[in-house]
């Protein structure tokens, strides 16, 4: 029989409650509340737990109200990620003389240089910082040369809306310099051109480009002409494209694994086969994990995109995780079955059919239709045909055997489109199984 174990001893005690990193693993678990306790038991467990309560959070206001400058600088110490808001930046006087050594995120809302006396953005730059997120004003050189000298971890880079004064010469110099840039957002500029796409294409380490500008034909074969291995790293690219360009993008990244495409019309002219030709193509980018393709509203007739095609699509991409096809097509409710057959990893999808839960043959089937799906949001939930007298016809049966069908799902919706034969009928499964998703994705 073995001896009961003993209680670990004062000073054994005291030890654990005295190491850093120990001490670290303790207050990590505590919550917000707990926590502002706990750090009032010593001067040490002070220093360590503000550390844990400053560093994730976003404390401007809370910094800026601290009195005391002493323990402000303290707090200021600990911060990890500070998110401004407001061109004036009221409460950032408080800040001058603050040195933010652990500071890896900034993110301005706004940001105006004539308000130097206000807002010292140098002050933020520090050599700790891995991310820049910057949503509208003005950006100066100097600010950039500042950040590139300054900041050599910067991984990534978000750029929402610059303003005119910027050339696009100083501002590709200075992606140039940040040698650990990883991620690039780039919305809306006069100096987003396609010249600077391609110094992206050609760019090497670079993992994720989300790119604000229209994607042409005209720039994709600039860059198959004159890059050897475009966008060699690539892993995730967003933009917004023409139709004509899609099948022009595929074979230049052809590694990718996260693909988010805005389908635009270039002109007035549309070809159904075509545009459905185009989405097909990207059955040869066989490592996608997550697919999303969105159709602008300039396009109002429907693809020729049917089950077949997307059977051609997805029977190549066995990988995928989240698919999202918002487009106007003619998928039949049997659309699901063909995600079901070819995507098995699947977790998020949004797609414009129909749901016929009879057509699925939920009540029949001994297979589970999606074992890892969480999110899913559809046309619309259509009632089963005149003809069918099975336990589909009510919502609490149909609900338990979607709850069947799939296991993991946390949300589900309907977006309203499609033309089910009864309404309600969907929206009385949606009633029913909302609060039961509800309490399912609940942590415990």
């Amino acid at each position: 029989m073995l001896a009961p174990m003993e209680s670990p001893s004062l000073p054994s005690r005291k030890v654990v409650v005295e190491l850093p990193e120990l001490l670290i693993l303790i207050l990590g678990h505590l919550d917000t509340y707990d926590l502002t306790r706990a750090i009032r038991v010593n001067k040490f467990w002070f220093h360590w737990g503000i550390t844990l309560l400053w560093a994730n959070a976003t404390p401007v206001w809370a910094l800026a109200a601290v009195e005391d400058r002493r323990r402000r600088q303290e707090y200021a110490s600990a911060i990890c990620s500070l998110y401004f808001k407001g061109p004036k930046c009221d409460p950032y006087v408080r800040f001058d003389n603050l040195t933010f050594d652990r500071l890896s995120l900034v993110s301005l809302d706004e940001y105006n240089p004539e308000y130097p006396d206000r807002f010292c953005l140098h002050q933020y730059l520090q050599p700790s910082l891995e991310e820049f997120l910057f949503y509208k004003g003005t950006l100066e050189e100097h600010t950039l040369d500042f950040m590139a000298s300054n900041c050599p971890r910067l991984r990534r880079l978000y750029i929402n809306r610059l303003s005119s004064k910027l050339s696009l010469s100083s501002f590709q110099a200075f992606v140039a310099r940040c040698s650990s840039l990883a991620a690039v957002t780039l919305k809306y500029s006069h100096i987003f051109t396609d010249e600077l796409f391609c110094y992206l294409a050609a760019r090497r380490g670079l993992e994720s480009i989300e790119w604000g500008e229209m994607i042409g034909t005209d720039v994709l074969n600039q860059i198959r002409a004159q890059v050897s291995v475009p966008f060699a790293n690539i892993q995730h690219l967003s933009s917004t494209i023409t139709i004509t360009a899609v099948p022009v993008l595929v074979p230049l990244v052809p590694n990718i694994t996260s693909l988010e495409l805005h389908v635009k019309p270039l002109d007035d002219s549309f070809d159904a086969d075509i545009s459905a030709a185009a989405i097909t193509s990207l059955a040869r980018l066989t490592k996608l994990e997550k697919l999303d393709v969105t159709f602008g509203s300039g396009y109002s007739d429907i693809l020729n995109f049917t089950d077949t095609e997307l059977d051609q699509l997805v029977r190549r991409l066995p990988d995928l995780k989240e698919i999202a096809l918002d487009m106007p097509c003619e998928l039949s409710p049997s659309a699901l079955n063909v995600l079901s057959k070819h995507c098995k990893m699947l977790e998020q999808c949004r797609m414009r059919s129909l749901m016929d839960l009879g057509m699925l043959e939920l009540d029949s089937r001994q297979d589970i239709l999606f074992p890892h799906l969480k999110e899913f949001e559809i046309g619309a939930i259509q009632a089963p045909n005149e003809e069918y007298s099975g336990p589909l016809n009510d919502p609490d049966e149909a609900t338990a055997l979607i709850q069947k069908h799939f296991p993991k799902l946390e949300w589900l919706g309907t977006s309203g489109l499609g033309d089910p034969i009864d309404w309600s009928y969907g929206e009385a499964i949606i009633d029913i199984l909302t609060p039961i998703l509800e309490l399912r994705s609940t942590p415990d």
